[in-house]
This record gives structure tokens, C-alpha cells and sequence, in this order.
């Protein structure tokens, strides 16, 4: 089952992507391939997810804090395709396993720990990606 796995990967260009770029959190090639090539449309939603990002990882860690599930899952809902955008895959089981359990009360300890990950992370992303918008300048 491994084997087909990373044929699949192979497929999807991702396994070559990590190889090339195994430190890299962020992949563009869905945006791009969304966007078709737009640069514009790319600049665009790479300044957009640095805007909010920082203010939605607040959010979340605020809501986790205080127990308030429901607006919680709300921002994790809105965050998940800003993600998938930006190509930050090992964050998809995060956001996954959250909305699950959130949804059904269960695990919700685990929330804090989760949205420390996921910040890091994103982070990480925020990095990668102004000096992505860097090369739009040149």
C-alpha cells in the first residue's frame, strides 16, 4: 500500500516537490495551477494570507482558550482553504482531526497543543512566503 501511495504522490508531483524542497511548508503549484499562472492572482493571495493569517491563528488560540467551540470551528472552517491555497499540506490532518472532534466534543484538550503546531507551522509559511512575494518585485 506504501508503493502505490508514493506513486500517487509521484503522480500529484508532490513527492518530487519535498525532495526538491524538503524544508519548504508551502507549495504554490495548486495556486498556480488554479490561478493559471496569474501572477497577479498569486501576489494577491499570498498578500492576503500574510494579512490573516496572524490574526486568525490569534482567534483561534483566543476561542481554544476560552472554550468557545462553535466560533472555533467557524475559524477553523474559514482558515482550511486558505491552507490548501498555499500548499501547507502537513497541516491538513491537524485542521481535520480538529473539525472532527470539535464538531462531536471530543479530544477538545488536544486543541491548544494543536493550534500551537499549527501556528508554527504557519509561521514557518509566512516566512517562505514574503520572500515569495519578494521575487514578484524583481
Amino acid at each position: 500500500m506504501a508503493f502505490v501511495n508514493e506513486i500517487l504522490l509521484i503522480t500529484c508531483g508532490l513527492l518530487i516537490y519535498k525532495i526538491m524542497q524538503p524544508d519548504k511548508v508551502t507549495d504554490l503549484s495548486y495556486l498556480t495551477e488554479a490561478s493559471a499562472g496569474n501572477k497577479v492572482f498569486i501576489k494577491n493571495m499570498i498578500e492576503v494570507f500574510i494579512h490573516q493569517t496572524p490574526e486568525l491563528i490569534t482567534h483561534l488560540k483566543e476561542t481554544a482558550e476560552n472554550k468557545d467551540w462553535t466560533e472555533f470551528r467557524k475559524t477553523m472552517h474559514k482558515f482550511k482553504p486558505t491552507l490548501t491555497m498555499m500548499g501547507i499540506y502537513s497541516l491538513k490532518e491537524h485542521v481535520a482531526f480538529l473539525e472532527t472532534n470539535v464538531k462531536l466534543g471530543a479530544s477538545l484538550e488536544k486543541a491548544p497543543e494543536l493550534v500551537l503546531t499549527i501556528e508554527n507551522v504557519c509561521q514557518q509559511a509566512l516566512a517562505e512566503l514574503k520572500k515569495e512575494l519578494q521575487s514578484f518585485s524583481e
